[in-house]
């Protein structure tokens, strides 16, 4: 719970969305029953076949901010490392349909009006 609540707190100053994957060294269900993933604003993506030992050990948390972009998570089998297989992540094409556009607002202009009436010249 250390390394996550550090991790949770390199994650607050993150600007804009984030993807985090690794051997969490847990199941999803685990992870979940933590509260961590409340607590960063993410979502697991797993694959669905085990990653070591007929477990889900390796697996990826996006933000929440574009969780909906992810098209699949899947495992590759070819990786070459034992017994943990790597998760891999697609996302959808075309994420800028998605983007929103926020409004800056104008630096505002002082006003500054003259002490009384305008001479006349």
């Amino acid at each position: 719970m250390d390394l996550l609540q550090s991790v949770a707190a390199v994650l607050s100053t993150v600007v804009g969305p984030w993807v985090l994957g690794g051997d969490w060294n847990c199941t999803p269900e685990e992870l979940a029953a933590t509260g961590w993933l409340e607590k960063v604003g993410g979502v697991v993506h797993a694959p669905g076949t085990p990653t070591c030992n007929g477990s889900v050990y390796d697996f990826l948390v996006v933000a929440n901010s574009i969780s909906d972009q992810v098209q699949s998570t899947h495992l590759i089998g070819d990786a070459g490392l034992f017994p943990h297989s790597p998760a891999r992540l697609i996302f959808r094409g075309l994420p800028r349909k998605t983007m929103v556009r926020h409004l800056k607002a104008p630096t505002p202009i002082p006003a500054v009006l003259p002490h009384g009436p305008m001479r006349e010249d």
